[in-house]
């Protein structure tokens, strides 16, 4: 009995192995305007009305700032306005997860004025009754209490300071 025992925990040990999630990290690919393709493991933040919504990222003031982007443009949210970019980078990986305040996993996309961490974030936007799913933004926080996830939507910078998901480089762990 002893001996089967033997024979069973190392192949169970491979079992656990195999079964165990696979993570990579996130990789930011350069949008190529001649393409009008979105790179193969774009990441989906979210759907509304048919059109998906991938995380990108744009160069703004000389820093990368995390938004959303249906294929074309990268709508960056910035000072109370989305912000519309033509060069941009897809986020991508083959395996990722969205989870409520977890930071230590986070994505970092960026910095905003040198000083703060972007990290990619989002939110499920509700205007007049009507759910326009979640879609990706940027998020900071300066301090352990004081953060918020900024996402472009029609024109406009919205602000989520409860109620947003975080971009993750592994899977949750209990």
């Amino acid at each position: 009995m002893q001996r089967a025992d033997a024979v069973w925990w190392p192949l169970y040990g491979v079992l656990l192995f195999v079964l165990a999630p696979a993570t990579a990290p996130v990789t930011w690919i350069a949008r190529n305007p001649s393409q009008e393709s979105v790179p193969r493991h774009a990441i989906v933040a979210g759907k509304s009305g048919g059109v998906t919504f991938y995380v990108c990222r744009a160069r703004l003031l000389g820093d990368f700032h995390p938004g959303a982007t249906p294929g074309s443009l990268c709508c960056v949210p910035y000072r109370g306005k989305a912000q519309e970019f033509q060069e941009f980078e897809f986020a991508t990986s083959p395996s990722y997860a969205w989870y409520p305040d977890r930071w230590q996993d986070a994505v970092i996309a960026g910095r905003q004025h040198g000083a703060y961490d972007l990290y990619v974030c989002r939110a499920r936007v509700m205007r007049n009754l009507i759910d326009y799913g979640f879609i990706p933004g940027k998020a900071y926080r300066v301090g352990p209490h004081a953060h918020h996830c900024y996402v472009p939507f029609q024109g406009q910078e919205l602000d989520f300071d409860r109620d947003f998901e975080l971009l993750q480089n592994s899977p949750k762990t209990p």
